[in-house]
Order: structure tokens, then sequence, then C-alpha cells
């Protein structure tokens, strides 16, 4: 299995948020990833490889503060930062696969802020 891409978004505030990409030829849908808080992505590495094997495009970002994304570990100046992380990464340019559906593999109390970034991004929504 090939390793995912790794590429790097930056926040409005100029923190780097590492994000690997499993990418599909052909996929079935997008899993979008979001790890719990003091995780980073890379603990769902096989995760990802079994969804992508499944014929799955998935993608997982590290939040700020977590894994190899910038800014003081574990720590988010506010909720409405997270927020934007969030927003920004789901709605990432790099996405080769924008027109599949996105279905979220969530941990932790991260459900909550997919649930509450949805009623501005009504994209979000699988």
């Amino acid at each position: 299995m090939p390793a995912p891409r790794t590429l790097y978004l930056n926040t409005t505030d100029n923190i780097n948020l590492r994000c690997l990409v499993w990418d599909h030829v052909e996929p079935r849908a997008v899993i979008a990833i979001v790890h719990g808080i003091g995780e980073h992505c890379g603990r769902y590495n096989h995760v990802a490889e079994y969804f992508n094997q499944q014929g799955y495009a998935v993608m997982a970002y590290d939040h700020r503060g977590h894994g190899e994304s910038g800014g003081p570990r574990g720590h988010a100046p506010n909720l409405e930062s997270l927020l934007d992380d969030l927003a920004l990464f789901l709605r990432a340019k790099w996405r080769k696969n924008t027109g599949s559906k996105t279905h979220y593999f969530v941990r932790t109390g991260w459900s909550v802020m997919v649930q509450l970034c949805a009623p501005k991004n009504k994209h979000f929504v699988a």
C-alpha cells in the first residue's frame, strides 16, 4: 500500500496543519478522520489503509498543537479557531474527490465540533 500524501494547510493565524491523504482513483466516497484530544492522525493509519483498500479516499489532519501540526502543544486560543481549522480541512482545495460524498470517522468530543461546523458549511453534511 502506498504511503499517504502529506500536505500542510495554513490557518488564518499562520498555524500549519499537517494533513494526510490516501487517494483512490474511483472512490466510493471520502472518509474524513478527525482524531481525539491528545492524539494525532498517525494513530489512524491502519483505519485509513483499511478503508482505502475497500475503495474509499481517506483524509486526516492533526489539530493545532497536536502531532506534526504547529502551535503550542495541546492548546487552541478558542473554540472558534478549532472550528475554523476543521472547516479549512474539510473544504481544502487539494481534495481530488470533491464531488464524492463525505463520511466522518470522528473521535471523542470532535463529533460535537463537526455538528457545530455543519450549519455554517452545509456541504459538509454527507
